[in-house]
């Protein structure tokens, strides 16, 4: 219904899913929409998933286009289902002394966490308690601002499923 009431604000007419998995997103929301989509964009890297997209779209053949990367200009409505999950993030611990980035190390044969200083920090203010681990996620700003530049109308859906803030 959202993506119907996107389609409509925005007078678009196509959809453009990244990251589109196995197609069922895609194939519940062509269903949904019926001949509100005029063409459906999926932006996928994996040649085998393409695949089983095209298998499972094949009733909607004609209105779906591949594409392997992020056009110049696009309009319509944008969706993505566990796309900003799946880019890498970095891990930061504040402690006494400030933000420490987390990452492996090797320490008497076994991968253990390890801290070294950085620049990085996380947006909390005030600052949190000592101990606290989050994350930054610049891969997935950068992916949101380039989107931004190049959506010349429309809007964006991006689902992910997470842990509450707490």
């Amino acid at each position: 219904r959202q993506v119907a009431q996107a389609l409509q604000a925005t007078g678009t007419d196509e959809v453009w899913e990244f990251g589109a998995g196995s197609g069922a997103l895609a194939a519940q929301l062509m269903s949904a929409l019926g001949d509100r989509v005029r063409r459906y964009n999926i932006v996928d890297l994996s040649g085998s998933l393409r695949e089983r997209q095209r298998e499972r779209l094949q009733a909607y053949a004609g209105r779906i286009e591949w594409f392997d990367r992020l056009p110049e200009r696009m309009q319509g409505v944008v969706v993505g289902n566990e796309v900003l999950d799946a880019m890498p993030v970095q891990l930061l611990r504040f402690d006494a002394s400030g933000w420490q980035e987390r990452g492996g190390v090797e320490h008497g044969g076994a991968l253990v966490w390890g801290d070294r200083p950085t620049t990085l920090s996380a947006p909390f203010e005030p600052a949190p308690p000592i101990g606290t681990v989050t994350e930054v996620h610049p891969q997935a700003e950068a992916f949101i601002a380039t989107l931004a530049e190049r959506l010349t109308r429309g809007a964006a859906f991006f689902i992910d499923y997470g842990f509450p803030a707490r």
